[in-house]
């Protein structure tokens, strides 16, 4: 008898693995085939532009829209 299971929502930690025989008479002989996948991930910086507008100081009030440039950390697609 064969049987096996696919495991996606652990996370971390301790995994234990119990393999129980009802029959009392006769033992079992039992292989236990392990396989882990990591997923590493890589990220890069992407630059993108905030538009902000706000009051000048001056006689007239006129709004011009204020640039900032910020870097946050993205997935790279693997060439």
């Amino acid at each position: 008898m064969a049987s096996s299971k696919r495991i996606t929502d652990y996370k971390q930690g301790r995994f234990c693995f119990v393999l129980h025989n009802d029959n009392i008479m006769e033992g079992i002989n039992a292989e236990l085939t392990v396989l882990a996948v990591m997923v590493n991930r890589t990220y890069g910086d992407e630059t993108y532009t905030v538009t902000e507008t706000g009051p000048r100081r001056e006689k007239i009030e006129v709004r011009e829209p204020r640039v900032v440039i910020k870097k946050v950390p993205v997935l790279q697609e693997k060439p």
